[in-house]
């Protein structure tokens, strides 16, 4: 269950980085350290986004590479 805190950084979060970036000077240090946590957890899911993406893509040109011959 996400608690109403949690869900309000995520919104926070995610306007604050539409309209241009994180300053670090305005927020409490609960906001940074959710903030950070919630950039490294970004990073993450979009970096096995792209290695699944990456991955399948070398599947593929194995698989119909193969088939050339």
């Amino acid at each position: 269950m996400v608690q109403s805190q949690s869900l309000a950084w995520i919104e926070e979060f995610a306007s604050l980085r539409r309209v241009g970036g994180l300053r670090t000077d305005d927020l409490t240090a609960r906001q940074v350290d959710a903030f950070l946590l919630l950039e490294a957890e970004l990073t993450a899911e979009k970096t096995a986004v792209h290695n699944d993406a990456t991955r399948q893509a070398s599947n593929e040109s194995a698989v119909y590479g193969s088939r050339k011959g």
